[in-house]
């Protein structure tokens, strides 16, 4: 049986080439255009290799196809091309176990070489156990408070506020254990009404937007700071998309949305000073 091969790019000169130079060396090819054609092949048909650009439609979209395809078939090859190789982009791909890496333009002979050496010696992964998004933000919680400090310190603000690390980080670390602990409750829209919620949550931002608000900071920056963490746990997300399990990724990010939209909003008054209603 011919080794099948899921090919997908965004330049259509290579969606017509690369499948003939594939399917003439033995392989049976389906080329897809876009990251949501390929997730939607990936979900209906099996596949012993994924060949992906790095970049589709956004930087690094092939990562995300790499994730799908090891959460769905783990016992698939993954190979990423890329026309612009980058240390950022590399170590990204190793995180999320690619098996191969090629440079763009590939030569013919140097794909086929490459495609036929990872069917031929594909490893036996299992299924790794899923995790919720919450699990995920625990694990991860001292990366993300090491990764947003790093952030801040190089911004062009940094040096206007002479502080401790421990000083400028202030509560984060209790408002994202507030997150997380909440999320693991599956708080959903209805509950985060909730003044006791709110309450939970919402004193580590208070105190946050007070000693923001005594260092000197101006209220736009205190919003920047909170919008970097969510960037950051964002990203700790995509990074780990493998181990997330799909069906409660969406319920979770709402309520993760929910949660940071309620410290941006308790650390900003509590900046301006506003008085705050609990209903």
């Amino acid at each position: 049986m011919k080794p099948t091969v899921l090919f997908v790019d965004d330049e259509p000169s290579l969606r017509e080439t690369v499948p003939l130079i594939l399917r003439a060396s033995g392989f049976d090819v389906t080329p897809a255009a876009t990251v949501a054609d390929a997730l939607k092949l990936i979900a209906e048909r099996s596949f012993d290799i994924l060949l992906s650009d790095l970049n589709i439609g956004e930087p690094s979209d092939g990562l995300l196809l790499v994730s799908a395809m090891r959460r769905t078939q783990p016992t698939a090859a993954t190979v990423i091309v890329t026309g612009y190789p980058g240390f950022e982009s590399a170590l990204r791909a190793i995180q999320v176990q690619v098996d191969d890496y090629l440079i763009k333009p590939a030569h013919p002979e140097k794909l086929v070489k490459t495609l036929r050496r990872l069917h031929e010696n594909r490893p036996l992964r299992q299924r790794a156990p899923l995790v919720r998004l919450f699990d995920i933000l625990r694990e991860k919680r001292d990366e993300v408070l090491q990764q947003w400090l790093s952030d801040v310190e190089a911004s062009p603000d940094a040096h206007k506020f002479r502080m401790s690390r421990e000083e400028r980080l202030g509560s984060l670390p209790r408002m994202i254990d507030a997150v997380i602990d909440l999320g693991c409750r599956n708080v959903d829209e209805v509950i985060l009404t909730a003044g006791n919620i709110i309450m939970a949550i919402s004193s580590p931002a208070k105190a946050l937007g007070v000693s923001r608000r005594e260092q000197g900071y101006w209220a736009t920056l205190l919003t920047d700071e909170i919008r970097l963490l969510e960037r950051i746990i964002l990203r700790i997300v995509e990074q780990n998309l493998i181990r997330i399990d799909l069906d409660s990724l969406f319920r979770d990010l709402q309520t993760l949305n929910d949660l940071l939209g309620i410290l941006l909003r308790e650390s900003i008054r509590s900046f301006l000073d506003e008085p705050v209603a609990l209903t």
